[in-house]
């Protein structure tokens, strides 16, 4: 029984569709006149077809004007603001005496002690001027970058662009999420 109404169902609703689409021919309140619109459309393109081969013979002619080529010139100005220049600090000649002096001291610094806490690897290098073009990089955007020589016995020679040492693993990690937030992908380390 429900194959015999889904039948009747769709073959009324088909002659339903058939007879709106009879009765609603030739209803339609717009009519455009489509023969008038093609010639329109055919003198347009044939004006716009003119007007490119006039510019191509004057152009293959030479009848044209002749256009000053002063791209050289735009192209060698530089509209971009210079960095106003960092004046170098003059180094005073060490005398031998005191280069002695300091030599003797430098194991007692406290510099020269580990650092202790964590801090964020930024990128390890084969090369020490590629690490130093990052540092360089970091310094400028405001971090306190370095470079760390290290050497492996089955890999080589790396040098390590870090950032830190930091207090705690906390505080480095505010700082690889802001390097983060700067296209860097960097890491948390342990010493």
């Amino acid at each position: 029984m429900p194959r015999r109404w889904f039948f009747w169902l769709v073959l009324v609703a088909g002659a339903n569709f058939f007879l709106g689409v009879l009765v609603g021919r030739g209803t339609s309140p717009l009519r455009f006149d489509i023969q008038a619109l093609q010639k329109e459309i055919a003198a347009l393109r044939e004006t716009e077809a003119r007007s490119e081969m006039e510019r191509f013979h004057q152009l293959m002619s030479g009848s044209g004007e002749d256009q000053p080529l002063d791209f050289y010139d735009v192209l060698k100005k530089d509209d971009r603001p210079r960095p106003a220049p960092v004046p170098k600090k003059k180094i005073a000649p060490v005398s031998a005496a005191s280069a002695e002096q300091t030599a003797k001291r430098a194991p007692d610094a406290p510099s020269a002690k580990k650092a202790s806490g964590p801090s964020v690897q930024v990128a390890a290098m084969r090369e020490a001027a590629a690490a130093q073009r990052i540092v360089e990089r970091l310094v400028s955007q405001g971090f306190a970058a370095r470079s760390v020589r290290t050497r492996t016995a089955d890999r080589g020679t790396w040098y390590r662009v870090r950032i830190g040492p930091f207090a705690d693993r906390q505080a480095a990690k505010k700082v690889r999420d802001r390097l983060s937030r700067l296209n860097y992908d960097a890491i948390v380390v342990d010493p």
